[in-house]
């Protein structure tokens, strides 16, 4: 009579070893699946960009130049206008600032991202938005502004659109509450959604100048002005001047941008001086101090109004002929603010 044989289980070691495979398996496939979704990100980023760069051309095309980066920005120095008193008025495709039945400079801090809605498939959002009120009420310099009045917009500059976020950020939707320090207040908002992206604007600062044709260091946007496609063609070229660019949503001070439809502090304008006034802070993903909240490790946060991501050893920018490269975070700082100037004249090689 033949009798069954008993089952024989795992021994311990063998479990042991069983289980070791396995966690190698993971520690192997982790930074693969991390590797993917980088790269799935950088090429979301990258259309998003080339969206804009699209939308760029399209707004030129009909209105003859580009956005300006802000409009009636409050944080603009009136001093060497001789007072705020003698700010002139913006006129440009967006519309004639002074609005009808105001006068003289009040603040609207407009952003450039909210002009060009229109042009890819956000029309509807972009008729919510009030041009006869401001995104933001910020005005250090104390310009005449509406209290409250930016209450108006804060439906729109609270939507989160897409386009203007990258994937790769840690908090790529983030709403921010009201900040009501007052106009007097560079980061006064009213519920605006954070973005990744600022508008290439070279040596000019939130205090201005405003844009003109005579400044050689500034990019193809500005305050309360811009360049035209024709005009970038017959300088620097637009192949050679970038456009937009990416910025982390974390920097040094919690209360900065990048917001797209809000034109506090920090919110649209991308900066980069001919010389870094903070050592290494100013060039793409140079960390510039601890994120907010950072307590321990290595800082790696950026200062306000700087281009940056959280991609691996660069940033995504748009070219103002439509173009996307990712220029590395170790490009020479001298060819990344020849890049960013439309009309300085400087011999650049291709980004790539």
């Amino acid at each position: 009579m033949s009798h069954p044989r008993p089952r024989r289980g795992f021994t311990l070691i063998e479990l042991l070893v069983v289980m070791a495979i396995i966690a190698t398996l993971v520690g192997l496939l982790i930074p693969a699946v991390q590797k993917v979704r980088d790269a799935a990100n950088r090429m979301s980023c990258q259309n998003n960009l080339k969206q804009m760069g699209l939308a760029l051309v399209h707004f030129n095309t009909a209105k003859g130049r580009f956005p300006a980066a802000l409009i009636n920005s409050g944080r603009v120095d009136p001093t060497p206008y001789g007072g705020v008193q003698n700010l002139p008025p913006y006129q440009g495709p967006e519309g004639s600032f002074p609005l009808p039945g105001t006068t003289g400079y009040l603040v609207y801090n407009h952003t450039g991202f909210v002009a060009l809605l229109p042009f890819f498939e956000m029309d509807n959002l972009f008729k919510q938005y009030s041009y006869a009120a401001p995104s933001s009420t910020s005005s250090v310099f104390n310009a005449p502004v509406v209290p409250g009045s930016d209450a108006i917009n804060s439906g729109v500059i609270s939507t989160n659109v897409k386009v203007y976020v990258c994937p790769a950020d840690e908090n790529p939707a983030g709403l921010d509450p009201p900040v009501a320090f007052g106009t007097t207040n560079l980061y006064e908002r009213n519920n605006a959604r954070r973005s990744n992206y600022l508008f290439s604007v070279g040596n000019v600062t939130e205090n201005g100048p405003l844009w003109t044709t005579t400044n050689f260091g500034q990019g193809a946007f500005g305050i309360n002005g811009s360049a035209s496609l024709s005009t970038i063609s017959g300088r620097d070229g637009t192949s050679n001047t970038i456009a937009i660019g990416e910025s982390k949503q974390a920097n040094t001070d919690p209360n900065a941008g990048p917001f797209w439809g809000c034109g506090t502090y920090a919110s649209v304008m991308g900066y980069l001086p001919p010389v870094p006034m903070i050592p290494g802070g100013m060039s793409i993903n140079a960390p510039n101090g601890p994120c907010p909240g950072q307590t321990t490790g290595v800082p790696q946060c950026q200062a306000p109004g700087v281009f940056g991501s959280w991609h691996t050893g660069g940033a995504n920018f748009v070219f103002c002929d439509g173009s996307v490269h990712f220029l590395s975070d170790t490009i020479n700082y001298n060819v990344l603010v020849a890049l960013s100037t439309y009309k300085g004249g400087e011999p650049v090689s291709s980004p790539d």
